[in-house]
């Protein structure tokens, strides 16, 4: 009986860590249009880029800032009318100190990012 109460306890205490350790942040989508994503420090764990109908060349670019004049640390360009990509793995992680802006070039379709940031 002891044994079982152990192997109980210890269940619930790892269910309960889980539960505390699981991320505050989830995905979020932004696209079609330019778009301040946040105005803080943010830190960029994963993302993928979806596109339809646009035409080969139109470009998103994630910029470190609040306008579309500040500095790009990514840029997209559509290799085709519909796809969908997810970000290089060495662009994971990225800190965008002065928060994150989202700038799209597009002549027609839609375009957009999936993003998991915390602030």
């Amino acid at each position: 009986m002891k044994r079982v109460t152990f192997i109980l306890v210890v269940c619930m205490l790892f269910v309960a860590s889980v539960a505390v350790a699981a991320p505050y942040w989830l995905p979020r989508q932004y696209g079609t249009n330019d778009q301040q994503i946040t105005t803080t420090k943010t830190i960029i764990y994963d993302g993928s880029i979806y596109y339809k109908g646009v035409t080969a060349g139109d470009r998103l670019d994630l910029r470190n800032g609040t306008t579309t004049g500040a500095t790009a640390f990514y840029t997209f360009i559509a290799p085709a009318a519909n796809g969908y990509e997810n970000l290089p793995i060495i662009k994971k992680n990225w800190v965008a100190n002065n928060g994150v802006y989202l700038d799209i070039t597009r002549t027609a379709g839609i375009i957009g990012v999936s993003l998991d940031y915390s602030e």
